[in-house]
């Protein structure tokens, strides 16, 4: 059992990785929608940083996804998801994890972007691994086992997501971008 300073030395490193993040996705927004006030702005941070730590709190202790390395940020709606303009050098240099930003959509159920800048890829086009993390979160939410996605980057993507036992299936149109072959030595 690791002892009392390891665990408070894990939780500030827990915290201020939270606040850098919510400083990175949200830190053009808040200045330039509360430039006037000092009151708009503490706000402005309190809330989506009060948010973050309801939801790891959440998602760590009473409902534990154990998903490394996949960041989920649930948004209002997909105005907000759409409007996202994150700091791509900031989130870089939070390490190669995935920072999933989803909500509920207006004409699919559910609307997401993904952001890997720390990998090389400030937005990914349409991301499978992020959508297999999607799925058990949003049929929990919807109530049901399927549901529509759509990932609002610039090429955007549509779509299935159902959830069956612990597997989660995706289909949806895809194009051939790679082909190759792989030899495994041996």
């Amino acid at each position: 059992m690791p002892s009392g300073a390891a665990v408070a030395a894990e939780r500030r490193r827990t915290f201020q990785h939270l606040f850098d993040l919510a400083t990175v996705l949200l830190g053009r927004e808040i200045k330039v929608q509360y430039k006037a006030t000092a009151l708009g702005v503490v706000w402005g941070f309190a809330t989506p940083l009060l948010q973050l730590l309801v939801y790891s709190f959440l998602f760590r202790r009473v409902i534990p996804l154990d998903i490394p390395d996949y960041n989920l940020f649930l948004f209002a709606g997909e105005t907000e998801v759409r409007a996202l303009q994150p700091d791509f050098k900031g989130l870089g240099r939070l390490g190669g994890d995935q920072f999933i930003c989803t909500a509920p959509g207006a004409t699919s159920d559910v609307v997401s972007r993904v952001f890997v800048p720390g990998a090389g890829v400030d937005e990914d086009s349409v991301t499978g691994s992020a959508h297999a993390v999607l799925t058990p979160f949003w049929t929990a939410r919807l109530g049901r086992p399927a549901f529509t996605a759509h990932q609002a980057s610039a090429r955007g993507g549509d779509l299935t997501c159902r959830l069956d036992g612990a597997q989660a299936w995706l289909g949806g149109s895809c194009a051939t971008v790679v082909e190759g072959t792989f030899y495994a030595p041996g």
